[in-house]
């Protein structure tokens, strides 16, 4: 072995008690209880409305926060239908006041930055401003008390449906599912807290006469709707390849 300075071996030796007590603090962060949570005052499931400028609309929207801060925003149609229009990022709050950042797309070709107030559990306001379709949007949101109703794989079990497209969710998390195009589907769900109605969700998605899967992470919610079951929103983005696109999916699927 070479000699090494002593200069050397004394970074070497405070570089690796500093990744011991990384490690550490890493095994610490996961207990019984799922993963630490840290306040967020942002986090939950919301529900209200985003306007579009470049039309002149208005409609509603679900945003989901998870305890990290990472954001979620679905836009729905009058029939509370997701639509393809989905963001995500990252949120933060000091003291009731809201920063962060929502993109289409990672590249400032398609993100806006957020900014607003939010009284925890109660109501969101947040103003968008940069490039693309929610450049000068406003989103009006109320917290959504399913937000408090826990999360277990058990609770979700089964079969579920959005058009022709099946996935199936085995006690151990598996999904597995197909469309009527030909589609075949497989990944896993997991509740990491147990305590709120949040899931994280890898997918990977074979269309037909694809050479590569296209691989998608997000997460998904129970949600109330008029009928007597409630949906699973599921909200991802994904790619088959470092050098195309990200592209989003957002089913609701029912029972």
């Amino acid at each position: 072995m070479p000699h090494l300075p002593t200069a050397c071996r004394f970074v070497g030796s405070v570089a690796l008690l500093a990744g011991a007590a990384w490690l550490l603090a890493a095994c610490h962060d996961e207990d019984d209880d799922g993963p630490s949570m840290p306040p967020v005052e942002v986090q939950g499931l919301w529900i209200g409305t985003v306007d579009y400028p470049v039309y002149g609309t208005q409609g509603p929207a679900r945003l989901l926060v998870d305890p990290h801060g990472n954001a979620y925003l679905v836009p729905l149609s009058d029939e509370l239908e997701p639509m393809p229009f989905e963001h995500q990022g990252q949120l933060q709050s000091v003291a009731g006041v809201v920063s962060g950042r929502l993109w289409r797309s990672p590249s400032a070709a398609q993100s806006v930055e957020a900014s607003g107030e939010v009284l925890p559990r109660w109501s969101m306001a947040l103003d968008l401003e940069g490039v693309g379709l929610l450049d000068g949007s406003h989103l009006a949101l109320d917290f959504d008390p399913a937000w408090d109703r826990g999360s277990s794989i058990a609770r979700i079990a089964g079969s579920w449906h959005s058009g022709d497209v099946m996935l199936y969710v085995d006690a151990a998390g598996t999904v597995l599912g197909s469309d009527l195009a030909g589609s075949s589907y497989q990944g896993s769900i997991h509740a990491p807290w147990p305590q709120i109605n949040l899931y994280t969700i890898e997918l990977d998605a074979w269309w037909p006469g694809a050479g590569f899967p296209t691989v998608f992470d997000g997460v998904a919610s129970l949600v109330e709707l008029a009928g007597p079951t409630d949906a699973l929103l599921i909200t991802m983005a994904g790619s088959s390849s470092l050098f195309l696109p990200i592209v989003y999916w957002s089913p609701q699927l029912g029972r």
